[in-house]
């Protein structure tokens, strides 16, 4: 900035967002010429009556005489002189002023981009927006739009050949790997100083994360507002919180993965508690069960583990039956982001008993045989039939963890019907700390669901929670009750 005097008063020159000023010429009216600086570049400037007047970039206004003629200097490919008269409209370069949204997330959203020129909005020649990280055209969403043909390009994801045209508010579309342009919900219009474009934007899944949005325009005579302006930040994708606070449980007993006797066994349904590890809950429409659902996914030792239903804070799953024992590491997958690795062990047999509150104690998950009737307190179960079992009646136990079978269906596949899958060890089971004779030790109908058949012994105790344990390759499972009578 430079001050002037007249009459002994000092007068600051300071062009609207220069970093220096220089007043070269003056008339007997008092209009002065020079030359500001914007950033690099340096631009002519006319102050007549108050009046700041801005003149195209690379120049410099030397001389202004009585008639208001203008003289300079001006650099393009070289140094030429030029001479601006008072009838002639003095070019201005296009400027950018706002984005709306300016700030937020979403796959698909409409942008409304604000461009002005001090001689009128139909001096500007281009208006253009960009999407990316960094200020580069390569592998963004690259708007440009052509004012005089009224026609919009999408850059190619190398920013260097433009894809269309585009006419707004048509029902076509243009698209590059990173979004996709569509005619419809794409408008433009102009009024006074001011075109206001707005385009209708789709961003592709791969081109997730914070972005930054930045405009630029230029005017009918290549001028333009300096550099691109940084104007707003968008997500386009929204990056998925990564999957925290891992926990591993046998799914029936829900013991730790990681404590004595607490292991999961191939075949057996687990339970996964954490945290962020689904965006919704979502379950599993069928057999064979799916090893993704939604974004989410869960493998053991780089094995994808077959999922019955995924939430924020638990997913259940069936340990592969192709895992060998030993200390595996499981890891969850949300989209793009991956859990910390969980280790967990992994034995040939980790029994684990159901319950009805679904926490691994108390009354179990325990069918009087050949019915739907638990093996509980008459009443107890809410809209279940229940109903003690008599000594010498016969139950069916329902688990998990029993290990390997005859038949092993494929993991995520129920037995195939009309064959039997029976555990490769026989468990032995206590019923009020008698031991009992198995009949039956196997896979149900359901995925990682096993069952074991036995008759109550004659001596067993009675009452509402008798305890009922399952034994298997010398590890317990959790201990359930039944009613007894």
């Amino acid at each position: 900035m430079r001050d002037s005097i007249s009459q002994g008063v000092f007068t600051n020159i300071d062009p609207p967002g220069s970093r220096a000023s220089q007043a070269i010429g003056i008339n007997d009216s008092g209009d002065i010429v020079g030359s500001y600086v914007i950033g690099d570049v340096s631009r002519g400037f006319l102050l007549s009556g108050g009046v700041f007047t801005r003149i195209p970039n690379s120049t410099i206004a030397n001389r202004i005489n009585n008639n208001k003629v203008i003289v300079g200097e001006y650099w393009q490919n070289g140094v030429s002189g030029f001479i601006a008269t008072p009838t002639a409209t003095i070019p201005q370069p296009a400027d950018v002023v706002s984005v709306t949204p300016s700030a937020g997330s979403g796959t698909n959203q409409p942008f409304t981009a604000t461009f002005s020129n001090a001689n009128g909005f139909t001096n500007i020649s281009w208006a253009m927006l960009l999407f990316q990280s960094s200020l580069t055209g390569v592998n963004a969403c690259y708007v440009q739009y052509n004012l005089s043909a009224n026609i919009l390009y999408l850059v190619t994801d190398d920013g260097a050949a433009p894809l269309g045209p585009l006419t707004p508010g048509s029902a076509g579309i243009v698209q590059n790997s990173q979004c996709l342009l569509n005619g419809t919900g794409t408008a433009v219009s102009g009024s006074g100083d001011t075109l206001t474009l707005t385009v209708n934007l789709s961003f592709s899944p791969a081109f997730e994360g914070p972005k930054n949005v930045y405009l630029s325009a230029q005017d009918i005579h290549g001028l333009n507002n300096g550099d691109w302006q940084l104007k707003g930040t968008w997500n386009p994708v929204p990056t998925s919180p990564q999957p925290a606070d891992v926990v591993v449980v046998n799914g029936a007993s829900f013991r730790r993965a990681t404590e004595p006797n607490g292991a999961v066994a191939p075949g057996a349904i687990a339970t996964i508690f954490g945290t962020d590890l689904a965006s919704s809950t979502e379950v599993a429409p069928g057999v064979p069960l799916p090893t993704t659902l939604g974004e989410t996914s869960v493998t053991f030792n780089g094995t994808a583990a077959p999922l019955f239903v995924v939430s924020g804070g638990q997913i259940n799953a069936q340990v592969p039956f192709t895992l060998l024992p030993g200390e595996v590491s499981v890891q969850v997958n949300r989209g793009s982001e991956v859990s910390a690795v969980q280790p967990v062990t992994v034995a040939s047999v980790s029994p684990g008993i159901f319950t009805i509150n679904q926490q691994g104690t108390g009354q179990g998950a325990v069918l009087i045989a050949n019915t739907a009737t638990f093996a509980a307190p008459s009443g107890s179960i809410p809209g279940r039939e229940a109903q003690p079992v008599n000594r010498l009646g016969f139950i069916s136990i329902y688990c998990t963890g029993l290990g390997d079978v005859t038949n092993r269906p494929p993991s995520g596949e129920p037995p195939a019907v009309g064959g039997q899958s029976v555990s490769l060890q026989t468990p032995t089971v206590t019923i009020g700390g008698v031991e009992v004779p198995v009949s039956f030790s196997g896979l149900t109908g359901f995925v990682g669901l096993y069952q074991v058949n036995v008759q109550v012994p004659s001596e067993a105790p009675t009452g509402d929670a008798v305890d009922v344990v399952i034994t298997i390759g010398g590890i317990p499972s959790n201990t359930a009750t039944i009613a007894v009578q």
